[in-house]
């Protein structure tokens, strides 16, 4: 069984992941920070807590949609957990996910929840983004429409995925396009209760 790494989370392939070595792990992680915060135009940078006034609040809001479109709660902004911190030429900070794999898309057998969000199974989804309106909201939601065809083509290049388990993911991330392609599921999922759990 080969070293797991995000890729193969974010498909959702439900394995038992095996261990990396942990030197080989740290240079990988370092060198996918400095790449992915060149491409922001930042640099990384590590700070045990970010000031949420600090967060760039269109990256952090796109993050946690894509959170919740993978259904991962294992998170957090302000101590950053399985997040890595990129700093923009404006001094905003970007936050990257990483570590996907106790998401309700990957659905592993030992993921579990966080008791105190509420939420009963990984594979409930739970929006710990910013507040904001549904006017602010409506570009970031049009971005992810316009992505659903490719996003769910995406099965189609994974081989090591069963027929089943590419539908299962296909089935599982069609019920987040089918919400956001209603004004009042969208009140319900982003919008109504929202600052009960954000990812702090």
């Amino acid at each position: 069984m080969r070293c797991t790494d995000g890729s193969a989370a974010v498909a959702g392939a439900n394995t038992r992941p095996r261990a990396c070595p942990s030197t080989q792990a740290r240079f990988r992680v370092a060198r996918w920070r400095g790449d992915v915060a060149r491409r922001n135009g930042g640099r990384a940078v590590n700070l045990p807590r970010v000031p949420y006034s600090d967060l760039d609040f269109d990256a952090t809001t796109r993050l946690a949609l894509l959170q919740y479109l993978i259904a991962n709660t294992d998170y957090g902004f302000v101590a950053p957990h399985n997040i890595a911190v990129v700093q923009n030429q404006a001094r905003r900070v970007i936050p990257i996910a990483y570590d996907f794999d106790v998401s309700g898309l990957v659905n592993a057998h030992y993921a579990g929840v966080n008791p105190k969000l509420g939420i009963l199974s990984p594979r409930e989804r739970l929006y710990r983004g910013p507040c904001r309106t549904a006017a602010d909201l409506e570009p970031l939601l049009a971005e992810m429409r316009q992505k659903q065809a490719e996003v769910l083509a995406l099965y189609d290049t994974l081989p090591e995925l069963d027929k089943a388990s590419r539908r299962d993911a296909r089935d599982f991330l069609g019920q987040f396009y089918a919400t956001i392609s209603r004004a009042d599921r969208i009140k319900k999922a982003f919008i109504d209760g929202c600052g009960k759990h954000i990812a702090m």
